[in-house]
């Protein structure tokens, strides 16, 4: 179903409140709303639901069930979103009652990073996702299953192959998972490729909406999609950015992560996030004008840690600093102060070239510094020294020129056999 102006389904959400702070409640359901909206929905209601122990036939209890299905009736309301997972009996008896699609947080991700996806590799890891996500629930789904074929909750590639049986369902998953790994495997040999040439790579990861594409078109003005909604970026992209001193890196920008991203969707876009795991800086991306920023931090170091990115390779970097009153930004500064915290605004730029020379001061493969002498016969590798390495300085004199140049070990083998080829 189409998501464009006058055609978006109209949705009612569900939250629960477990004991929790005022400042998470609001998180949630903020959470909750940008989800809705980045899958084409119009939010008109939402239930704050008390919940010490979940129902075993409705996850909530029938009368307030009862209450949903009359607001549903009235709203004209054609989808209900239940901010947690329901199991495919609950999922059943909801929609009996409620007489409206009735979806669980991980159908509406799945939904939203079907949309999204573009490349192939990306469409396969969300296909394997959703397949997983249904193997458990075939044996009982009402109208959810038929209901398939449009709308919220059912887009993406395995959608007119959701009513096979188990054992066909789970050898497609398991034929999705070949075929993932293999894609893990180009990419890992991708990125061995590209750490070949003696660059180091560095990767942004963040809560989804912190500012990561922003800040990537910033450094590489690579012109990635840049939207205000959630999952704007899916798929990896690449660029090599050049730091103080000259030194080249690779920069990826990753997909966006939320609280409670499902298990199965972490592990099916571990290919993706291939480019995290392999960084040699990883930059965790920080909105600090959210307003639970330590919830955001959570939710992104959940995933980092099922990944298994190494912390010491971690540096964070909290953005939107422009949006910040002073005093809301040096709080922030005193309680995260470190040698890996940096604050910066993507968008005006302030802090940003502070954050490049802590980069370039950090990175791994120092650089040493030599001497040479170059006669005018070997003057074209003075424009190369310029390209890969760090010029200290240079003496130009009739017979040649002194240069004191930092380079890499590999680019120093390179350069002194150019130079004694040239003598």
């Amino acid at each position: 179903m189409g998501s464009g102006p006058g055609m978006r389904e109209k949705a009612i959400l569900v939250v629960f409140d477990q004991d929790n702070t005022e400042k998470e409640k609001a998180a949630a359901l903020e959470e909750l709303k940008e989800l809705s909206k980045a899958a084409g929905l119009q939010t008109l209601r939402h239930f704050m639901c008390p919940l010490r122990e979940p129902n075993a036939r409705f996850y909530i209890g029938r009368g307030k069930a009862e209450e949903i299905a009359e607001s549903a009736k009235k709203l004209e309301a054609r989808v209900v979103i239940f901010d947690t997972d329901l199991s495919s009996t609950q999922q059943r008896n909801l929609e009996e009652i409620i007489d409206a699609k009735t979806i669980d947080r991980t159908q509406l991700i799945l939904d939203i990073f079907a949309l999204r996806a573009r490349s192939t590799e990306g469409k396969l890891q969300v296909e394997l996702a959703q397949l997983q996500y249904l193997l458990p629930r075939l044996g009982g789904q009402g109208i959810a299953l038929s209901r398939l074929g449009g709308g919220v909750g059912t887009r993406g590639p395995g959608e007119q192959k959701l009513e096979v049986d188990r054992r066909r369902l789970r050898e497609k998953i398991s034929k999705l998972g070949i075929e993932i790994e293999r894609a893990q495997g180009r990419r890992k040999t991708a990125i061995e490729k590209k750490k070949e040439k003696d660059l180091p790579l560095v990767a942004l990861a963040g809560y989804t909406n912190a500012g990561k594409s922003t800040l990537f078109n910033k450094l590489t003005s690579a012109g990635v999609l840049v939207k205000n909604q959630l999952f704007s970026t899916l798929d990896t992209t690449t660029r090599i950015l050049t730091l103080p001193g000259n030194q080249k890196v690779f920069l990826a920008d990753t997909v966006g992560f939320v609280r409670r991203l499902p298990h199965h969707l972490v592990e099916s876009f571990k290919a993706t996030l291939e480019e995290a795991v392999q960084a040699d800086i990883l930059l965790h991306v920080i909105d600090a004008h959210s307003s639970d920023v330590p919830g955001d931090m959570e939710a992104v170091n959940n995933v980092l840690n099922q990944i298994d990115v190494l912390n010491e390779n971690v540096h964070f970097v909290f953005n939107k600093i422009d949006l910040l009153e002073k005093p809301v930004l040096s709080f922030l500064e005193m309680k995260w102060k470190g040698p890996k915290t940096h604050f910066i605004s993507a968008l005006s730029g302030e802090g940003v070239d502070d954050l490049l020379t802590e980069l370039s001061r950090c990175l791994p493969r120092p650089r040493t510094e030599k001497v040479y002498f170059l006669p005018k016969t070997a003057w074209n590798l003075i424009h190369w020294l310029y390209e890969q390495g760090e010029v200290m300085e240079r003496k130009d004199k009739p017979e040649g020129c002194e240069i004191r140049v930092k380079l890499t070990e590999k680019n120093y083998r390179w350069f002194e056999k150019k130079l004694a080829l040239s003598l």
